[in-house]
Formats: C-alpha cells, structure tokens, sequence
C-alpha cells in the first residue's frame, strides 16, 4: 500500500488531502494493483471517497485485474457507496478480467438492496461471466432466494448454462434448496406456457 492508498483505506480524509496537496497521483494503482478509490469503495468510507472523487479521481478507473469500484463496492455489500457511484457516472456493466460484472458481484454476496439499485440503474440482467455464470446462477449457488426472485422479475433467463453445462436449477437442485428450486421451476413453467401460447 501506498500512503495514499492507506489514507483511502482508512478513512483518513485530513491525511488524503495533504497527501494530494503535496503531489500525490490519485489514480495512481499500488503494488496491489488497486487505486485509492477503489480502497475506499471496499472498505465503504464514504467522506474519503466523496473527496477523491471531488478532486478528480477517475469513476471508472480499472485495476490491472479490470476491477472498477463500483464492482468492488458491490461485492463487499456497501449500497451507500454503490448509489453514491452510480450518480457520479459509473459503469454499471462494466467486468473484469473473468467477465463479472456489478451486477453478478451482488448477487454473489447476496446484497439484494445493491442488486435492485444496478437494475434500476440499467445492469444487463443476463450477463455471463466467462465461465458462462450469470447473475442468477450465482444468487441460487449461494442460496439468496431474495436476490433470485429479483432477478427473475427483471428478466434473468433460467435456461442459461455455464461451460460445465449447469443452470440455475440444477446449482439450486444440487444445493437441495427447496425455496430457490420453486422460484426457478415457476418461471420455467411460466415460460414454457408462454411459448406454448405463442405457437
């Protein structure tokens, strides 16, 4: 860690500022490959990150890992930080290196209120990871019957297989999570009759 990146990980707003008063790159990325402003999403220190962003640091700013910090913010569960992002301009679709994107990050942590705010805010709902994950896949992996069911009603396609061929249902089948398992079958049902009716 730089000192920078230690002020923005800390939360010491009075140390940033000096510290960019004396010529300190905000952008800059660390041995860790992360910027100031990417620590401060993850750790949720919102009055540093709103200081970084006053003086110029770069929203959409990619680690070497393609990381942004609203992905970040996403996975580490801080919707403050999240809607904070969102309103300075952050991509909400963007993915790292693997393809996740914020969207997939928040149904991995199962944070359901950080999940409707990148809906609301245009996150494609059927994205996969390179891999072949999706949003939903990784919500019924990890057991959020919450996040799944928003993700159903804004679109997620429950048919979608990853390179090892599995899908929502089987994940949630193999987990022997009844709750997720009729989420899942109902809007299967549901889009079967749908293409029944349209034949």
């Amino acid at each position: 860690m730089t000192r920078l990146t230690q002020a923005a990980y800390c939360g010491e707003t009075d140390m940033l500022h000096g510290l960019l008063n004396n010529g300190a790159d905000i952008d800059a990325l660390d041995d860790a490959a992360l910027t100031p402003l990417m620590y401060a999403a993850m750790q949720g220190q919102k009055f540093t990150l709103d200081a970084l962003l006053a003086r110029g640091a770069l929203v959409n700013r990619r680690s070497r890992r393609d990381h942004t910090a609203l992905l970040l913010a996403a996975f580490s569960r801080h919707p403050v930080i999240v809607r904070h992002l969102l309103k300075q301009g952050s991509d909400v679709n963007a993915s790292d290196i693997h393809g996740t994107a914020p969207l997939m990050a928040a149904a991995y942590a199962g944070h359901a209120g950080i999940v409707r705010q990148l809906l609301a805010a245009g996150a494609a709902v059927n994205t996969c990871s390179f891999s072949g994950r999706t949003a939903l896949i990784l919500a019924a992996w990890h057991g959020n019957a919450e996040v799944v069911a928003l993700l159903l009603e804004a679109g997620a396609e429950p048919e979608t297989q990853t390179e090892k061929g599995e899908t929502a249902l089987s994940v949630a089948v193999r987990r022997g999570d009844p709750a997720i398992i009729e989420l899942i079958a109902g809007a299967l049902a549901m889009r079967q009759g749908i293409n029944t009716d349209a034949r």
